[in-house]
């Protein structure tokens, strides 16, 4: 169930994101973000219907600039309009509190607790025993996690025998969104989502759109899929893309970032929630291969997967890329040099590909021992390796670029693009740079006659092999281009 809030400065405006989102079954009304109090506002909160009242303390992430006593006079008069819930701070005055419990009628009061700062799981236990001793119908525990990882003990607290009471509990942030848009399974029965045009009044709380485009109100019908990586993993086109396309064919699944840097212990939590696999980026792609069940050739290949599937207590891991890349290349003729640049889990997964069609690989990274390292796995021989202040005095065929640059717009990976002399004609570029406009590689080697693709297509083609591969039903690569070029809803540009 979905509870929309926002930061409404005035009750006309309260009063038009209301009936704006009626059609779902609970709001919330912030009133310590209101400017002012008066007759008018009271009257708009009541007999209103699915609507939950809230006068949040500043300590807690609240806006109310007066007294604790100006505030219990709010809560009070607040209750009186029989809102459908009420919510209470913790840390508010214990006979408040009390006397707001008694007095509830049908209304139910909601204890809650919201820390801005990460949590010991210890501190986490012995605020959920705080707030199931105090009187009340509902607890609610939001706290920041900085790591998808930390959202484990909260998951932990709805498996604990409690007061057996409804338990709301939210991993503020964005490494905490699993908790959000899969609320259910960290025992919550309902969660936040911030109206349409409304800022979220807390961290890493999804929008309306957000929440309806991964069909959040049906989370516990689909079977979670994560994509599991670094903050970078916010700024995919996964998400948009994959949960377009499971909408429209009405496919039990949705797609969700995961932000982590202990893909092991996320991985694990990702287990327990029911995911039934997850894409793998940075920094999971190399880190995960010793702990997984099996591994399938390409994987094997590469020394990196960028998919794992969950069955069965089973951890297998596959590397799509090796394919798409290997496709993206397949006019490559044996024996012509191929620099790649880059070292990481995308550079292991181009050299495979390349390694397919006989190429001559050369390495180039900022990072020399990782390319040395790549290069000793894959027994590219002497030579191989080159350092990176060097890697525009290559002579190439094919050239496969794997780092961050030029993902800013600004930045070529070759360098100073106007001391380049090269000859691009008859050469092939493939850019991973994920980018809707040409990057300033691609329209270098464009202008001079190179053959280019883009790190789109190459994303787009991984991304039909992983998704057959997590959910067992074809996709084309049209269709998922089709999803990443569809306008947003309203006619925005994805």
């Amino acid at each position: 169930m979905i509870c929309v809030t926002g930061a409404e400065p005035s009750a006309r405006l309260l009063a038009e994101r209301l009936a704006a989102h009626a059609r779902f079954p609970l709001q919330e009304a912030r009133l310590d973000r209101l400017e002012v109090l008066d007759d008018d506002a009271f009257a708009l909160l009541a007999g209103r219907p699915g609507l939950v009242v809230t006068c949040r303390r500043r300590e807690e992430g609240g806006a109310f600039r007066g007294s604790e006593h100006e505030r219990a006079a709010v809560l009070r008069r607040a209750l009186a309009g029989a809102p459908a819930y009420l919510d209470v701070e913790l840390a508010a005055d214990t006979e408040l509190r009390r006397e707001l419990f008694h007095a509830r009628g049908a209304t139910r009061l909601v204890t809650s607790s919201h820390r801005f700062e990460p949590a010991s799981p210890q501190t986490l236990r012995e605020l959920a025993r705080a707030l199931d001793a105090a009187p009340t119908d509902v607890t609610k525990l939001a706290v920041a996690v900085e790591d998808a990882a930390e959202l484990e003990p909260l998951r932990a607290l709805a498996s604990e025998r409690g007061s057996g009471r409804p338990a709301i509990r939210i991993g503020m942030g964005p490494a905490g969104i699993a908790s959000r848009a899969l609320y259910g399974r960290f025992g919550s029965p309902f969660t936040y989502v911030a109206a349409a045009g409304s800022r979220p009044v807390a961290p890493g709380q999804l929008d309306v759109a957000t929440a309806e485009a991964w069909r959040v109100a049906r989370a516990a019908e689909l079977g979670p899929l994560a994509l599991l990586g670094g903050a970078a993993v916010l700024r995919s086109p996964g998400p948009r893309v994959y949960n377009r396309v499971f909408s429209a064919r009405g496919l039990g699944f949705v797609y969700l970032p995961v932000v982590t840097a202990r893909p092991l212990e996320a991985l694990a939590l990702l287990e327990r929630l029911g995911f039934a696999g997850a894409s793998v980026t940075m920094p999971a792609k190399e880190a995960l291969v010793p702990h997984l069940s099996a591994l399938a050739p390409d994987a094997r290949a590469a020394g990196a997967v960028n998919t794992v599937r969950l069955a069965r207590g089973e951890r297998l891991g596959s590397n799509t890329d090796v394919a798409a890349v290997a496709a993206l290349l397949s006019e490559v003729p044996a024996g012509a040099r191929a620099l790649v640049l880059g070292a990481g889990g995308a550079a292991r997964a181009a050299v495979a590909a390349l390694g397919r069609h006989g190429a001559e690989i050369v390495l180039a990274s900022r990072d020399r021992a990782r390319a040395e390292a790549l290069a000793a796995a894959v027994a590219l021989g002497a030579g191989a390796v080159v350092d990176w202040s060097r890697r525009a005095e290559i002579d190439f065929a094919v050239l496969v670029h794997t780092t961050p640059l030029g993902s800013d717009g600004t930045t070529d990976p070759l360098g100073d693009a106007p001391r380049d002399r090269r000859d691009w004609r008859g050469r092939l570029v493939l850019d991973a740079v994920l980018s809707d406009e040409p990057t300033p590689l691609l329209a270098r080697a464009v202008a001079g006659g190179a053959r280019v693709c883009s790190g789109k297509e190459w994303w787009l083609r991984q991304g039909a092999l992983q998704m057959r591969i997590l959910t067992g039903a074809a996709f084309s690569v049209d269709e998922l281009r089709a999803a990443w070029d569809a306008p947003e809803p309203g006619g925005a540009s994805p």
